[in-house]
């Protein structure tokens, strides 16, 4: 199991971050080898809180279907 932080996250969220690319390829290798994530409540909390500040409701809303 690999506990992520909001880094990653936040990053995969929004192409212009310029960890973007590697945070999705990094995701999807984990995926791919079928490696379940955890995310803890609060890097949930502080996710939904830095994602709806870049990027707005829907953005936030978005991501909290995801989980």
């Amino acid at each position: 199991m690999i506990v992520v932080d909001t880094g990653p996250i936040v990053a995969a969220a929004f192409q212009d971050d310029k960890n973007h690319e590697g945070c999705i390829q990094e995701f999807m290798r984990l995926r791919k080898a079928n490696r379940p994530l955890l995310v803890p409540s609060f890097v949930a909390g502080e996710s939904c809180y830095m994602i709806g500040k870049l990027g707005g409701p829907k953005a936030e809303a978005a991501f909290i279907r995801l989980l």
